[in-house]
């Protein structure tokens, strides 16, 4: 799968509207609070439009993987909740927890490449804005010199 099929694959998963499930979902995981029940609402909530929903669906797979359930899967998924969310580092570092446990899956090495490239941009942008302001700061400093200057 492309770069482009990937990213595709993961924005059209959430544009699904799944608030009846995630509710139906929910109400089962309070009865019955058990592994599974977790697991199905926090799929459910990464998948979500809303980021709140993302985020809370993250928390769980966390927990999950606490618990050592389902470690492959958890691991993924809490790893394109976190790339949803932006949170690219953690995202690396959950794909990187599932590599040591299963260097062959081919979905976290699609998924790293898309966050490889994410945290790739966050960097040089970063540069980019530490570089902007050492010029204005030399600016200022230079400006400041210039004036101390001419008051002598």
């Amino acid at each position: 799968m492309t770069k482009e099929e990937l990213k595709a694959r993961i924005k059209e998963e959430s544009r699904n509207d799944n608030r009846q499930e995630i509710e139906r979902m929910q109400r089962v995981y309070l009865q019955t609070p058990t592994s599974e029940a977790k697991f199905g609402l926090a799929m459910l909530l990464v998948k979500s439009r809303s980021l709140d929903d993302v985020r809370r669906g993250v928390v769980l797979f966390n927990e999950l993987i606490l618990e050592r359930v389902q470690q492959r899967d958890c691991l993924y998924f809490a790893a394109e909740g976190n790339y949803r969310l932006g949170e690219y580092v953690e995202a690396k570092n959950c794909i990187t927890r599932l590599l040591e446990v299963d260097p062959e899956c081919k979905q976290a090495l699609e998924l790293k490449i898309l966050v490889d490239d994410e945290i790739s941009k966050d960097g040089l942008i970063g540069m980019a804005i530490i570089g902007g302001l050492s010029v204005a700061g030399a600016l200022v400093a230079s400006a400041v010199i210039e004036g101390l200057g001419r008051h002598r």
